[in-house]
């Protein structure tokens, strides 16, 4: 009983290694001389903009309201 704990860790440890290795073969290797290409997001990076002036826009709208019917100001 021993003398099985020490080759199961052992072979444990080759299970890891080999492993390990496959995953460091499925890198993607980068081509040197192709050129890059732009990548802006399209409709999303547009759509995030649209969000961006649509809350700034509610957030006027809603200092607006408050300034027009707070009791303070009303005067």
């Amino acid at each position: 009983m021993r003398s099985r704990r020490p080759l199961i860790v052992l072979l444990g440890a080759c299970v890891a290694v080999v492993h390990g290795a496959s995953l460091a073969l499925a890198q993607v290797s980068i081509d040197p001389t192709s050129s890059p290409e732009r990548n802006t997001g399209g409709w999303v990076y547009g759509m995030a903009v649209l969000v961006a002036v649509l809350g700034a826009l509610v957030l006027l709208a809603l200092g607006f309201a408050y300034f027009r019917y707070a009791p303070r100001f009303a005067r």
